[in-house]
């Protein structure tokens, strides 16, 4: 595959509070679209996930995820109902 001009959504939210992926069922995001969350607390934030996955990137563990104080992370969505995070999470 290559890079066309066709893109899906990208977002950048720079928060300093708890975060909730909504679910499929409430915001259909279309597959491909990339979330990219800057935490700009000096405390880690949580981002939970409501009914779909959320998959930390590389693992089979599943679930809400930490972003670390000033850190970031970039959720994808992969499927209708998955989503992949990776970043400065645990």
């Amino acid at each position: 595959d290559e890079i066309t001009g066709s893109f899906v959504l990208s977002k950048f939210l720079y928060v300093s509070t708890n975060q909730t992926i909504p679910a499929n069922a409430s915001v259909a995001f279309a597959v491909g679209t990339a979330i990219v969350v800057i935490n700009s607390s000096g405390t880690a934030i949580t981002l939970a996930i409501t009914t779909d996955t959320m998959r930390l990137s590389g693992t089979a563990s599943t679930g809400t995820r930490t972003i670390a104080a000033y850190g970031n992370s970039t959720i994808i969505k992969v499927a209708a109902t998955e989503w992949r995070i990776s970043g400065n999470v645990t």
